[in-house]
Parts: C-alpha cells; structure tokens; sequence
C-alpha cells in the first residue's frame, strides 16, 4: 500500500499564497515550489526550535512575575496580620527627575515609635498624590518598627496586581506558542499533493474564490482574522517597551554624559515588605542639593554617613542614580531582555506565516 504525497501547509500564510495564484501573480506551478520549500524538514526544525525556546522564554518570565506576585501577596498579608498602625508626616517630597520627562514625586514619611523616629518612601507619582506636612496613616512592624509602609490599597497592592497582571498575559503567551509548536510538530495540517494542485488550478482559472479554497482545504477554520488579541499584544508590549527603554536610555545617558561626584548616605528606606532597604543618597551640585535613592537589598552593603559615587546629568541634577553596577547595568540589561522577548513573539508568528516571494 503506498502512501498518498502530501503538502504540510503549517506556517504558510495560505490566504495570501491563494491570493497570488488568483490574481495570477503566482503560477500553480510557482506555488507548487513555495509549498516544496516550506515542507523542508529543516525549515520546519528551525522554526520547532525557535518556538520552543520562544514559549519557554516567556513561560519562565511569567512564572517568575506570578511567583513574585503570590510571594508579595503572602507577605503583605503576614504584615497586615500582625502589624501595628501610627500617623506619620510628610516631611518632604523626594523629586525624581527623568531629563524631557515630567518629574514625579516620592513622599519621605516620618513617624515615631517608643520615642524614636524613623523614615519611609512612599509611591512616586506625578503631579505629587500628597504635600509637605500631611498627616498620613503608618502601618510598622512592632518588632521592627523601621519596616513600615503607608496604609494605603496602592501602596500596599500595586505591585503585587502589576506583577500578577503581566506575569498572567506572558504565561499565556508562552503556553500559546509552546504549544502551538508542538500541535505542528506532533500533529502537522497536511493535505494530499492531488487536491492542492487541483485547488490552485481553479483559482488560477477563476472557478474558485480565495475564501472557497482555504475552506476547502481547512474546513474548521474560518477565513476572517481576529486583531482583537495583537490589539491588547501591542498596547501592553508598548507600555513595556516604552518604560524599558526609556530605562535602558536614561542608564546609557549617565554612562556616556553623567558627572561624577560624591553623596552621603543619610538615612535607609525601608520596602513595605520588610525584605530590604534602599539607601537614601544625599549629593550637592553648584551648592544646591539632591537626594537620589539606591537599589534595595536585604543586607545593605552602606551605614548612614557612608560616601559613595553618583552620576548626575549636568544638564538635569536632580537626575541621578548611585554609580553602581547593579543600578545602570542590571537594570538595563534586564529590560533589554524583556525588550527581545516581547519582539520575539511577532517575528516568531512573521517567519510562521511568511511565504516566501
């Protein structure tokens, strides 16, 4: 018994191959040779294994941001258990500045406990959500009282529901495309040699519209596309793009531009998880002084009046950031990898669709 020839038609762009052959730009038989070409079984691996490592990608990115939210949710709810709650004031609104950017505003919270006072940074936002001297609820660890954070749904949650919201959109991303390369590859759509040579014919001559053939040849599925979902793919890869790069810009800039001066570090801003500490850096430019905020990290590696580096942008003082690999390098680079990730899924899908002219 011999096996009828067939066609694999996955990853081929079906409706604009037809669509050539109708308007007779594509001969059956040039058609016939693109259909040859994409059923290469090294065409097909590339593209099995671009996909693997495409969905894999995106499923560890996602798993990671699903973990960090479940993680901050568990530990925001440990604190909210057995935290205790006190006023504090603000004391002043900590600029960061972005240069051709509208600047936003962090406020310095003080509050005391047992006599003693203490500090913490709330949420930066632009125009300022609070003023100097506003009286706001504190919530502390009592065995901790350094660990505190404002009693407020944003500060408390915002991070947890970003992190959960966009590590939900990359898992399904990547379950997507993994298994969309599996069903290819496990279960490839192929249709017999005769009754695609028999389609094109028609077409070429007239007697079969585009949307007749596809249909014949993939029956399940309709002929119209949905943007509905590249609609969403593209708003949220846009905001994503547009804050890592401009992350990615502002780090090169100081690299490139910045001035290097010394700051002192003054105090620690503490996360409202507990789980780290920033150090708050005081600098001075031409007599008039900044304050900039380092990287978070459970065991701090500066005291209070410690020196370190700074780079500011001459242009902009107030633009700053500690001169430490960790804040202009790994940040860049991170965003960076999400950069490539995120242009990975459309170039993906183009090579999938993509005829070859």
């Amino acid at each position: 018994m011999t096996t009828q020839p067939t066609y694999s038609i996955d990853g081929l762009d079906l409706r604009k191959l037809f669509r050539r052959v109708s308007a007779n730009s594509l001969s059956p038989q040039q058609a016939e040779q693109l259909l040859r070409e994409a059923d290469n079984v090294g065409v097909r691996l590339v593209r099995g294994l671009i996909g693997a490592v495409v969905g894999l990608a995106f499923l560890s990115v996602g798993v990671f941001l699903l973990r960090l939210a479940v993680t901050t949710y568990v530990e925001k709810q440990a604190f909210a258990s057995h935290a205790r709650y006190t006023t504090g004031k603000v004391v002043k609104l900590s600029r960061h500045a972005i240069r051709h950017k509208r600047p936003t505003y962090a406020p310095i919270v003080s509050y005391q406990v047992a006599g003693q006072t203490y500090q913490l940074e709330g949420l930066a936002t632009s125009p300022a959500a609070y003023t100097v001297g506003q009286i706001l609820t504190v919530q502390y660890d009592p065995d901790r009282p350094a660990v505190g954070q404002l009693a407020s749904f944003v500060e408390q949650w915002l991070l947890g529901l970003l992190a959960g919201g966009v590590g939900c959109l990359l898992t399904i991303i990547g379950l997507f495309v993994v298994w969309s390369t599996a069903k290819m590859g496990l279960r490839p759509v192929r249709v017999p040699v005769q009754l695609m040579q028999q389609v094109l014919n028609q077409m070429a001559t007239g007697q079969l519209t585009v949307e007749a053939a596809q249909h014949q040849l993939q029956p399940g599925q309709g002929s119209g596309r949905s943007y509905g979902w590249w609609v969403v793919f593209v708003l949220v890869v846009g905001a994503g793009l547009f804050f890592s790069l401009r992350q990615i810009s502002q780090s090169i800039h100081l690299l490139i531009s910045g001035q290097r001066t010394q700051g002192k570090v003054i105090s620690f801003v503490h996360s409202g998880n507990g789980t780290g500490a920033a150090p708050l850096i005081r600098y001075q430019v031409a007599g008039q002084a900044y304050e900039c905020v380092g990287a978070y990290d459970t065991s701090p590696q500066v005291q209070p009046g410690d020196l370190v580096d700074v780079l500011y942008d001459p242009a902009y003082p107030a633009d700053a950031k500690p001169r430490t690999v960790g804040i202009l390098i790994s940040g860049p680079l991170f965003g960076l990898l999400i950069v490539l990730l995120l242009l990975a899924v459309p170039v993906y899908s183009w090579s999938l669709t993509r005829s070859k002219s």
